[in-house]
């Protein structure tokens, strides 16, 4: 054998191929080496048909609609990886089986259960789909072989996060832009076992873009990600890290308070911290209160031990305007405006 000779496909050896024909067999042997596509436009006559159910399709992308999609869940069951997008646009020169057998238009509506019956499907991504429907819990029987979950902008897709806590083999979950709801704070030590990689919605609680309706209420969550990435220190992306998921507080909380309008107009006059930032010195974390429009910021709220004086100085004088010294979350109304009556009269 040539030395570029593709090993032979898993399926070459899988135990139920004992049963089926040598005909069957060398069928199967020939699609393992194929792609999805391919193997679709193959099917020409019931024998090959029939084997496309049996072949374990290799892990490899595959692109489609959800109408084809769900025409697959039948001819191919054993696909492993499956990628559907609405409104995916071709450029020249792709390939022209795979601009065909995607489908760019499908405004059908289809529920995510479908997707059950690919009993080894390991890899499954869904983007810009809202004519597919369905909750989380819809997945479940596919919960011994999911490895990777990725739906974005499919805001009929319901459902709460925790519904995949027990996927034993998951490692990334991202679900971002969708109507899926829970709460960060309900993830236990013994939830996602595996996981590496977590985004979460807005509608859930802590997800990316949450607002909070307290104050009081942002310690208990920050504690919970500090948790979480003890347990696995690449759970979230960096950007979404040191921006903490673009929390803020809500401007329907009994807390929040409009802008000093000098504030507005004058840089020297210090904005209201309504939003949050974590911070990192070292291999130490921390989170603080701020708004990012000027990076006027509260005192950081350190995880673990706190920094040394001169340490927590230094990072100060490094990254942040601290305006608000003194207060580790926001001030009240009345205290924010006394502040701004006193940087008055200094200036006067």
């Amino acid at each position: 054998m040539h030395s570029s000779t593709p090993p032979p496909p898993k399926s070459w050896n899988d135990k139920h191929l004992k049963d089926l024909s040598t005909d069957e067999v060398a069928i199967i042997f020939v699609f393992g080496f194929l792609s999805p596509y391919d193997i679709m436009r193959a099917r020409v006559c019931t024998s090959w048909r029939d084997a496309a159910k049996k072949t374990i399709v290799p892990l490899t992308p595959c692109l489609v609609s959800a109408g084809l999609a769900r025409a697959m869940s039948t001819a191919l069951p054993n696909l492993q990886q499956l990628s559907i997008c609405g409104g995916h646009k071709y450029s020249d020169g792709q390939d022209a089986i795979e601009a065909t057998a995607a489908i760019t238009a499908d405004d059908t509506i289809h529920g995510i259960g479908m997707l059950s019956k690919f009993t080894k499907l390991r890899v499954l991504e869904i983007g810009d789909a809202n004519y597919l429907t369905g909750s989380l819990g819809d997945l479940s029987p596919l919960k011994n072989t999911l490895e990777k979950v990725c739906i974005q902008k499919c805001r009929n897709i319901s459902g709460n996060f925790m519904e995949l806590a027990d996927f034993p083999h998951l490692k990334e979950l991202d679900l971002h832009d969708t109507a899926v709801t829970g709460d960060i704070q309900d993830i236990c030590v013994d939830d996602f076992p595996v996981l590496e990689r977590l985004s979460l919605p807005k509608n859930v609680r802590g997800g990316r873009g949450y607002e909070f309706q307290h104050v009081n209420e942002v310690p208990a969550f920050m504690h919970t990600i500090y948790v979480l990435l003890q347990r696995s220190p690449t759970l979230f992306k960096e950007p979404w890290l040191s921006t903490a998921f673009d929390w803020r507080l809500s401007e329907d909380s009994p807390d929040w308070y409009a802008d000093d309008e000098l504030a507005k107009l004058m840089k020297i006059l210090p904005l209201a911290p309504f939003e949050l930032r974590f911070i990192q010195s070292g291999s130490r974390r921390g989170w603080r209160w701020c708004n990012s429009r000027r990076n006027d910021s509260c005192e950081i709220n350190w995880f673990g031990p706190e920094p040394s004086s001169d340490e927590i100085e230094e990072f100060l004088r490094r990254n942040v305007v601290l305006y608000y010294r003194g207060y580790y979350q926001p001030p009240t109304e009345e205290e924010y405006r006394r502040i701004i009556g006193q940087l008055m009269g200094v200036m006067d």
